[in-house]
C-alpha cells in the first residue's frame, strides 16, 4: 500500500511541475509546453508505468523504505531553468488533485487567483501571442514571397545588402545616407556565430520588432526583463541595431510589418473558408472581428463622432441634391449624410420616402455594420420629452405627433428590414432585435400588436422568398448508357449538357447575397470572405471556359477537334435559349481563347452551321457601347435568366472607382443609389428559378473536368497545328 502511494505522489509531483511549466514569467522564449489536458495526466501515468518497468530490479522494501528521498528527488526545483518561479507558483499555488489539474481552465483560475502576478504578466504579454499567432497563420505573401519566417530566412541568406534593405524596411529607416547603409550592413552581416547565421539573424530580426513594439506600447516593464533574458541568453544586439527600434519607438514597426502583409494576403480568403467543425459564416465572422480590430476594414470611411441621433445639429449633417429633377412637392433626394440623419430619414414622423429604404437597406453595410444599425434605430425610439419645448409643443401633442409616429415607423423599419434581409440577422442580433421589442411592445396596445408579429417572423425568420418555377420539367436527354462508368461526355445531347450547366451556375448565382456585391469585395485579399457566391460564379466561370479549350484542342485528329468544336458551339447556343448568359459566355470564351483560336485547320472543318451559331452569341457579347447588345437581350428576356455576372461586376467597380465613400466628411448617399440600381437588378433576376430535371451523371462529368493551364494549353495547340503548317502536313 505504501509503494502505491508513492507512486500516486509521483503522479501528482510530475503534474504538477508540468503545470509549473505553462507558465514560467522567467523564460518567455522559452518553447510552450502542450496545455495540460486529461492526456497530460494519461502521459505522465504511461511515464511512470515505464519508470516502474525499468525499475523491476530494485527490491520492493527499498522503495518502501526511502519514500520522502523520492519524493525529494522529484520535487527538486531547476533552479537553473527557473530561477525565479517560485516567485510566482510554488509558495502560494494551492494543491490541487489530478483530476483538477487535468482541467486547464480550472486549474488556470485556482492559479491566478493564489498569485496576481501570474494575472498581469498574462494580461501583459496576451497582445505579444495574438501578434505572433497572425504572424503565423495570416502573414503570407503579403510583403514577403512565403511565410513571415521564411521570407525573412531567406532574405537573410543573401548578401548583406540585401539584410540591410530587408532590415530597412522592418525599422522603417530611411536609409537615403550612406553611412547609415554602412552601418546596417555591418549589423546584418555579422560574422559570429557563422554556423547557425540565419537562426541568429532570424532571432535578431524578430526580438527587434518585438522590443520595439514593447516600448512604443509603453510596455517597459516587460521590455526590460525581456531584454535581460536576451542578454543572458547570449542574444546580442550590436549598439546601431538598438538604436535603430530605439529612434522608431513612437510607432509600433512590428503592427505595421503585420497590417501590411495581411492587407495584401490572398491567404485571407482561404483561411476564411476553412474548417471542419465551424460553418462558414462563423469562420468569417471572426475574421472580421480580427480586420476590425487590426484596423482593416472601413479605411476609405473617416470615423464621425458617435452622437445620439436627438442630440445632432442639423447644420452640416445633411446635403440634398439638386440636380435630379424632381416633381412639384417632391423633396430632393439625399445627396451626402450623417449615419443619424440617414436613420432620421428611414424613420421620419412626417412620411417616408418608399424608395430611400429599399436602397438603404440593399447598401447599409457599405458604411455600417447591423450591430450599429440596430443601436441607433434603439436611440430613434427613445424620443426624449425635451425635445417638446424646443419644437414649441405641450407633451399630449408632441407625443401624438412626434414620439408615436417615430416608433411606429421604426418598428415597422425593423419588420422590413426581418422579411427582406432575414440574411443579415444572425443569432445573437436576432436575441438582441427581440429583447427590444418585448421591451417596445410595452409602450402601446398598438406596437404590442406590431412587436408580436415582427418576433414571430424573427422566430421563423427564412432565407429570401424565391418565385417557385412554372409548369412541369421537360424530360432529360440521357443516353441509354447513363450509369456506365466509362460515359463519355459527347454521347450526351448538348442541349441537356446545357441544361445541366444551367442548373450547376443557378445554384451558386442564386445564393449571392447583396452584401457580397458591395465594396468590391470579391477584388479585396481583407474583404473575400464577405464574398463566397461570387467567388464561385468567377472560379466557374473560369472552369468551364478552361475546359472547353482543353477538351477541344486535346484530340490529336483534326476532324475530332472539328467535332468537338462544333459540340460545344451547339452547348453555348442552348446556354443562350435556355437565357444562360453565364454559362454561354464562358463557353464561348472557351472557344476563342489563343490555342482554340488559333487552330485555323480545325475551324475549317467544321460545320458552317455551327460556326454560323457562335457568331450569334459572340454578338451578343459585342463591347460596343458598354456591351449594348447584351443588355438590350437581358431587357427582353423573360424569366428565369442567369446573367453574364463579370458585366455586373464591371458596373459595380466603375461606380465604386468613381464615386467617392465620403462627401465632405458625410456619406455619399448618392453613390449608394447607383449601386441600388445594379444589384437590384441583380436580385430579380434570382427570383424565378429553373424548371429542370438534374441529372446527377452528367454534372459529375462536368464538375470532374480537370484543365490545363493556359501555358500548356497552347504548347499543346503548337504541337496540334504548328505556325505556318499546311492541312496535308497534320493529322
Amino acid at each position: 500500500m505504501e509503494s502505491i502511494g508513492r507512486s500516486r505522489q509521483t503522479k501528482g509531483a510530475k503534474v504538477k511541475r508540468r503545470a509549473q511549466a505553462l507558465f514560467n514569467p522567467d523564460s518567455l522564449l522559452a518553447p510552450v509546453p502542450a496545455p495540460l489536458t486529461l492526456a497530460t495526466v494519461e502521459e505522465v501515468e504511461r511515464e511512470d508505468d515505464a519508470d516502474n518497468e525499468d525499475n523491476e530490479e530494485v527490491p520492493e522494501q527499498d522503495a518502501v523504505e526511502n519514500p520522502e528521498a523520492a519524493d525529494e528527488s522529484d520535487n527538486e526545483p531547476n533552479e537553473a531553468k527557473e530561477p525565479q518561479l517560485a516567485k510566482f507558483l510554488p509558495d502560494r499555488a494551492p494543491v490541487v488533485p489530478a483530476h483538477i489539474l487535468a482541467d486547464k481552465l480550472e486549474w488556470l483560475a485556482a492559479v491566478q487567483n493564489a498569485a496576481p502576478e501570474v494575472k498581469d504578466l498574462r494580461s501583459r504579454i496576451r497582445p505579444l501571442g495574438r501578434a505572433l499567432d497572425l504572424t503565423r497563420n495570416y502573414a503570407v505573401r503579403g510583403s514577403y514571397p512565403e511565410t513571415f519566417v521564411s521570407s525573412v530566412k531567406n532574405q537573410y541568406r543573401q548578401q548583406s545588402s540585401l539584410r540591410a534593405e530587408s532590415l530597412r524596411r522592418m525599422l522603417g529607416l530611411d536609409l537615403d545616407e550612406e553611412n547609415d547603409e554602412a552601418e546596417l550592413q555591418k549589423i546584418a552581416s555579422n560574422p559570429k556565430k557563422k554556423a547557425s547565421r540565419d537562426e541568429s539573424d532570424e532571432t535578431a530580426i524578430f526580438m527587434t520588432l518585438i522590443l520595439q513594439h514593447l516600448n512604443a506600447v509603453n510596455l517597459r516593464g516587460t521590455y526590460a526583463v525581456l531584454r535581460q533574458e536576451l542578454a543572458e541568453r547570449g542574444v546580442l544586439f550590436e549598439p546601431d541595431l538598438t538604436d535603430a527600434y530605439e529612434a522608431t519607438r513612437r510607432e509600433s514597426r512590428l503592427l505595421t510589418v503585420l497590417r501590411n502583409a495581411v492587407r495584401r494576403s490572398d491567404r485571407l480568403w482561404t483561411l476564411s473558408t476553412g474548417g471542419r467543425f465551424e460553418s462558414q459564416r462563423v469562420v468569417a465572422e471572426r475574421l472580421e472581428e480580427l480586420l476590425v480590430s487590426m484596423g482593416l476594414l472601413n479605411q476609405d470611411l473617416e470615423e464621425e463622432e458617435d452622437v445620439n441621433i436627438w442630440l445632432e445639429p442639423d447644420q452640416g449633417t445633411l446635403v440634398l441634391d439638386t440636380t435630379v429633377t424632381i416633381s412639384a412637392g417632391e423633396q430632393p433626394p439625399i445627396r451626402a449624410a450623417s449615419l443619424n440623419k440617414l436613420i432620421e430619414k428611414l424613420t421620419d414622423e412626417r412620411g417616408v420616402d418608399l424608395s430611400f429604404i429599399p436602397t438603404f437597406l440593399l447598401t447599409y453595410r457599405s458604411f455600417t455594420t447591423p450591430d450599429k444599425l440596430l443601436e441607433k434605430l434603439k436611440e430613434r425610439f427613445d424620443v426624449p420629452m425635451a425635445i417638446a419645448a424646443h419644437r414649441g409643443m405641450d407633451e399630449e401633442t408632441f407625443r401624438a405627433q412626434v414620439t408615436r409616429p417615430v416608433q411606429l415607423r421604426v418598428i415597422s423599419f425593423i419588420k422590413k428590414w426581418i422579411e427582406d434581409y432575414s440574411y443579415d440577422v444572425d443569432d445573437r442580433l436576432a436575441f438582441e432585435i427581440k429583447e427590444f421589442l418585448k421591451s417596445a411592445a410595452k409602450t402601446s396596445s398598438a406596437l404590442q400588436r406590431l412587436c408580436a408579429g415582427v418576433i414571430q417572423n424573427l422566430e421563423k425568420r427564412r432565407q429570401r422568398a424565391m418565385t417557385g418555377s412554372t409548369g412541369l420539367p421537360p424530360p432529360a436527354k440521357v443516353p441509354r448508357n447513363i450509369f456506365a462508368p466509362n460515359l463519355s461526355l459527347y454521347q450526351i445531347d448538348p442541349e441537356e449538357v446545357a441544361r445541366q450547366l444551367t442548373l450547376i451556375t443557378w445554384e451558386v448565382f442564386s445564393a449571392i447575397l447583396p452584401s457580397e456585391l458591395l465594396n468590391q469585395s470579391w477584388n479585396k485579399p481583407t474583404l473575400r470572405h464577405r464574398a463566397p457566391n461570387v467567388l464561385k460564379m468567377v472560379a466557374s466561370f473560369n472552369h468551364l471556359s478552361q475546359s472547353v479549350a482543353t477538351l477541344i484542342v486535346t484530340p490529336k485528329r483534326v476532324k475530332l477537334r472539328a467535332k468537338a468544336l462544333d459540340w460545344w458551339i451547339k452547348v453555348a447556343d442552348h446556354c443562350r435559349q435556355l437565357n444562360n448568359f453565364h454559362s454561354m459566355t464562358s463557353t464561348v470564351a472557351g472557344i476563342n481563347s489563343g490555342p482554340c483560336f488559333r487552330l485555323r485547320h480545325t475551324k475549317h472543318e467544321a460545320s458552317k452551321g455551327t460556326l454560323e451559331m457562335l457568331e450569334g452569341c459572340s454578338s451578343i457579347l459585342d463591347t460596343d457601347g458598354s456591351w449594348a447588345g447584351y443588355r438590350k437581350r437581358l431587357a427582353l428576356a423573360t424569366p428565369p435568366l442567369i446573367p453574364h455576372l463579370g458585366i455586373h461586376l464591371t458596373d459595380l467597380v466603375f461606380i465604386e472607382e468613381g464615386n467617392k465613400d465620403v462627401d465632405g466628411g458625410l456619406i455619399n448617399f448618392a453613390k449608394r443609389r447607383l449601386l441600388h440600381q445594379t444589384i437590384s437588378q441583380i436580385q430579380q433576376f434570382q427570383q424565378t428559378s429553373y424548371s429542370l430535371q438534374p441529372v446527377h451523371q452528367i454534372q459529375e462529368l462536368l464538375l470532374k473536368i480537370r484543365p490545363e493551364d493556359s501555358r500548356a494549353l497552347m504548347k499543346l495547340s503548337l504541337e496540334r497545328e504548328p505556325r505556318e503548317a499546311v492541312r496535308a502536313s497534320i493529322a
